[in-house]
């Protein structure tokens, strides 16, 4: 008990001398973790606390603050990094069975086939072009202040941005990571801290050889991710053992972040172990001297944090979740029991048995050959909220093809039973999940789970899928599409693809809303394009527009933009074009493919004056499919 106190006072001492005060820092909800019974402590292996270290600052950076009226973009060429992992064989993928393709008398049964209608469903907010492209793989990952400015990443690029679409600066990561780069730097990682309001980031150099490479945390200084930030530099060899790392998982909690490792020798050397890093937020965001461990004893592969929920941040402590990259029976289950200063901390794990899985094999893309890397099983996103964890990986759905495993997870019954599994019923593959909440109410399990979709008869594109809280979902929905593919990024046998997408809880909205990062691919240069939405919660009972209706304009009238969704039977080109209320064409605005199925088209009626106007639609054979009537407002 006396260390305890100890260690509280010790941290009032720090939190004073940083100028921050413990009720300034806990204007946010906080959940505790649920204590376990001591029958259930016993079945627990445990592994002591790490040594505490502590780093020094590193170097302030402020980022060049681009003329954005010329629109400047560098492109840093990367090499096709491959997590190591997947190279080290442990991923076997499988070829889809030719019988699946050709006969049509064989039915394909997913979840995503349903029609089932919940009380809210899905709709897409603003939405936009990232213009931070190239990656191979992209590794979107994206962070959203609750002020609404937006940090999205890739490899080799950071775009500023706010919740309008507006960029507020462009600039690559070698610039971010500057003085502290030996190589590429790469697989970047970003989250926004509601506690602090500050944005916490990750890079790493890209390499693998003999020479010396470094990962850098950085904590900006304000709210402003245009501003200052604080470096802190860390070997990729955390224990002079000639190791490097890869393949970053954040999760921020309470007190700390927590960033999990791969650690690989180099030269070609094999899997070694996974690590986490549990570093003092307080003193990052004040760039001060930072106390932090390094947590070892993971048993195989990539240990995922999980992340904090939208009700508020949770503590002490963090959860982690680790699948088998190759598949197995079994999930194994961490918790970091206590805080950094805390002596009595321990890491304790528990393997847990569950129903087998296994990845797919890569995915089909419209009009060509090159097939797509869908990844592996690794646990890729989670959170935890009103007592359960909620995390997602890719799975076979038993004829080849990928799908999305999801997990709800009562962290003191561990019950790995408690999931669903939806796939595809039309020959595509699902794949790369992240999951957010999407409620803040208490004890509501309401999520919705963004993801990566191809096949045969598809270009690339980005899906989301709700579930409600009873763990009914809607069928998914298309967020958007490319109008083309991916050839850019063929590394010999497929085109890398994710490795993970991004998705993050806006805290300054009063009702359900996230926004997610993903990528689809070009038609010109076949590189992946970054595609940012804002996905809000919307009442279907007050829905304007129907699920049944082939074509819907709305608003109307409109004041700003407009949204069209339609539904079409087979892939068709169309041109949409406005003309004024005499008939004369103002503008054939967009001309693109759209895809089988439910499509959406918007514009902006800002060039246009108050009046009456028509939308036509025509096809690539110059016949007027519709025409919609609608009105600009004042």
């Amino acid at each position: 008990m006396k260390l305890l106190i100890i260690a509280h006072r010790f941290s009032l001492v720090v939190l004073s001398f940083l100028g921050i005060s413990e009720t300034m820092i806990r204007a946010q909800h906080l959940e505790m973790k649920p204590k376990y019974p001591e029958k259930l402590l016993q079945e627990f292996e445990i592994i002591p606390s790490p040594p505490l270290q502590y780093a020094e600052l590193q170097m302030e950076f402020k980022p060049e603050q681009a003329d954005m009226n010329f629109d400047p973009g560098l492109k840093h060429i990367l090499g096709l990094h491959r997590s190591k992992e997947q190279e080290d064989s442990l991923v076997i993928h499988h070829s889809k069975i030719d019988l699946l393709k050709n006969d049509p008398s064989i039915l394909r049964v997913g979840q995503d086939d349903t029609e089932f209608q919940g009380p809210f469903k899905i709709t897409i907010g603003e939405s936009f072009y990232g213009d931070i492209d190239g990656g191979c793989p992209n590794d979107n990952t994206i962070a959203v202040s609750r002020a609404g400015r937006i940090i999205s990443m890739v490899n080799g690029r950071v775009g500023i941005f706010n919740t309008s679409g507006a960029k507020l600066n462009n600039y690559s990561l070698a610039e971010f990571f500057r003085g502290v780069s030996n190589a590429s730097p790469c697989d970047p990682k970003v989250e926004y801290d509601p506690e602090h309001d500050r944005f916490f980031m990750f890079v790493q150099d890209c390499g693998a050889d003999h020479n010396i490479f470094n990962i850098a945390f950085g904590f900006s200084a304000t709210n402003d991710p245009n501003g200052n930030w604080y470096i802190y530099k860390f070997s990729t060899d955390p224990f002079n053992d000639g190791s490097w790392s890869d393949y970053p998982k954040v999760a921020i909690n309470q007190d700390e972040v927590f960033v999990s490792l791969n650690l690989f020798g180099k030269s070609g050397g094999g899997y070694r172990q996974a690590i986490m890093y549990q570093l003092d937020k307080t003193a990052g965001f004040a760039g001060k001297t930072m106390p932090y461990k390094i947590w070892t004893g993971f048993k195989n592969g990539t240990a995922m944090p999980v992340r904090s929920g939208s009700r508020g941040q949770y503590g002490p402590g963090i959860y982690a979740i680790q699948t088998v990259a190759g598949g197995s029976d079994y999930i194994n289950f961490y918790d970091i029991t206590g805080k950094l200063g805390d002596a009595s901390s321990q890491l304790i794990y528990k393997q847990i048995p569950t129903t087998s899985y296994q990845p797919g094999s890569p995915a089909y893309q419209y009009g060509t050959s090159y097939r797509l890397d869908v990844g592996d099983s690794r646990c890729l996103d989670g959170y935890f909220q009103n007592g359960l964890i909620h995390f997602v990986f890719t799975a076979e759905d038993g004829s080849g093809y990928s799908g999305v495993r999801y997990h709800r997870l009562d962290p003191v019954k561990l019950d790995m039973e408690q999931y669903k599994f939806f796939s595809a019923s039309d020959n595509r593959d699902y794949t790369y999940p992240s999951v957010s909440p999407f409620s803040s109410a208490l004890g509501d399990h309401t999520a919705v789970i963004h993801f990566a979709s191809s096949g045969e008869n598809f270009y690339p594109d980005m899906r989301a899928k709700l579930y409600h809280h009873d763990f009914s979902s809607d069928p998914s929905m298309r967020i958007h599409v490319g109008p083309g593919v991916n050839t850019d990024c063929y590394n010999g046998k497929y085109v890398r693809w994710g490795d993970y997408t991004g998705v993050c809880w806006h805290y300054g909205k009063s009702s359900p809303t996230v926004w997610v990062a993903g990528s689809v691919a070009s038609s010109s240069s076949n590189i992946w394009w970054t595609y940012i939405a804002e996905l809000n919660s919307m009442a279907t009972a007050t829905e304007d527009v129907k699920h049944q209706s082939k074509l819907s304009l709305y608003p109307n009238p409109a004041q700003d933009r407009i949204k069209v969704l339609f539904e079409v039977s087979e892939a068709v080109v169309l041109n949409f074009a406005i003309f004024n209320s005499s008939g004369q064409l103002i503008s054939n605005i967009f001309k693109s493919s759209a895809m089988q199925g439910s499509n959406e088209f918007s514009f902006s009626t800002g060039s246009l004056r108050p009046g009456i106007y028509f939308m036509k639609i025509i096809n690539d054979r110059n016949e007027i499919v519709k025409t919609e009537r609608f009105v600009v407002s004042e």
